[in-house]
């Protein structure tokens, strides 16, 4: 079985340490940072990774027994001739380590969300991806989630009928957490394009602040004729939900992706009541992010597109920046595409 050399550049929460705070979480499949799921694929080795952080890097030493750690990614990527490399940087970063792990000639990319800012960064990330040919996955774990690709399954396979709307309630900001809820609305709406949506934010200070930190509604159209409301608001009693309705059925998830229902009309008349039926239970559970290391692997290999790829990641960031935007019209009507490149939702992390 071939072995690919993989890096890993931020050795931190996401690229080290978040299972230590996903213990007991019964809503979370471990492996979960991105090292952690390297470590049980058998296809690939951690061989260097990067860090600005001194204790970062020495915790990331101690944890993982991984030899070279750089002070910085273009060391990392002027030393190492590898395969994938994990970028697990802020935001703020991501576009020029992204972009300079293209041109160093890396073919796999697995980077955290949101991709950028502004689409104008993200649009130069997914060029420069383009130009060397390199395959950029996009951390929106939950379409790698086995649960909900078990949900999309059985909507693919027309249990509930055609898809008519999807209802999502979660607690986030629009783009760090909200990248998640967007990418998973998207794909129970099989990724078709958006024709317009109308946002609204919870917080008159969005109004002329560009921190992503405020949580907002939406309403979305698809050109398909689905239609979507997200909620993602930091108050109130709901965890996040989803609820997707179709024309002979309905696939909901609850608390937090804790359980599954399927509710199913019993006959092919209208005025059927649905009746729930048992969910089937996926036979396998890798973690989210394992599942992820696994198909950038089959990305290395075949060729393919990631299951959550740059389009993706740069949708995800475009939603978000309509909604605000939307927020600032007067919650008016924003069509689709959002030209402006510029706009910028200002990440923490």
């Amino acid at each position: 079985m071939a072995t690919y050399r993989v890096g890993v550049i931020g050795c931190g929460r996401i690229g080290s340490a978040i299972d230590d705070e996903a213990q007991g979480n019964t809503s979370v499949i471990l492996p979960f940072s991105h090292t952690a799921a390297y470590m049980e694929e058998p296809r690939v080795r951690v061989v260097a990774a990067a860090d600005m952080d001194p204790e970062k890097r020495e915790s990331y030493r101690r944890r993982w027994n991984v030899e070279p750690i750089y002070a910085n990614h273009v060391e990392l990527l002027q030393r190492e001739k590898l395969d994938i490399v994990s970028v697990c940087t802020r935001a703020e970063e991501r576009p020029h380590v992204v972009t300079a792990c293209a041109e160093a000639g890396v073919k796999v990319i697995f980077a955290e969300k949101p991709l950028a800012w502004s689409l104008g960064e993200a649009e130069a990330m997914l060029e420069a991806c383009r130009r060397h040919g390199a395959k950029l996955g996009v951390g929106c774990l939950r379409r790698w989630h086995p649960f909900y690709r078990q949900a999309k399954q059985l909507i693919d396979e027309g249990v509930i009928g055609k898809v008519l709307q999807i209802t999502g309630y979660c607690g986030s900001s629009l783009s760090h957490d909200g990248s998640h809820w967007v990418d998973l609305m998207r794909f129970f709406a099989d990724d078709a394009p958006v024709d317009w949506l109308v946002g609204e934010i919870g917080d008159p200070a969005a109004l002329t602040d560009d921190w992503d930190r405020y949580g907002g509604n939406a309403y979305v159209a698809f050109q398909s004729g689905v239609r979507g409301y997200l909620r993602m608001m930091g108050t109130g009693a709901a965890v996040q939900e989803w609820d997707i309705i179709g024309e002979r059925g309905r696939v909901r998830a609850l608390d937090g992706g804790r359980e599954f229902e399927l509710w199913r009309r019993a006959g092919g008349d209208r005025t059927d009541r649905p009746v729930r039926e048992a969910f089937p239970r996926p036979q396998r559970l890798p973690s989210p992010t394992a599942g992820a290391v696994a198909d950038m692997v089959q990305c290395l290999e075949s060729g393919k597109e990631p299951e959550c790829n740059g389009e993706d990641g740069y949708t995800a960031l475009e939603i978000a920046l309509a909604m605000r935007e939307s927020f600032r019209r007067g919650c008016a009507r924003i069509d689709f595409p959002f030209e402006d490149r510029e706009a910028r939702l200002i990440t923490p992390t």
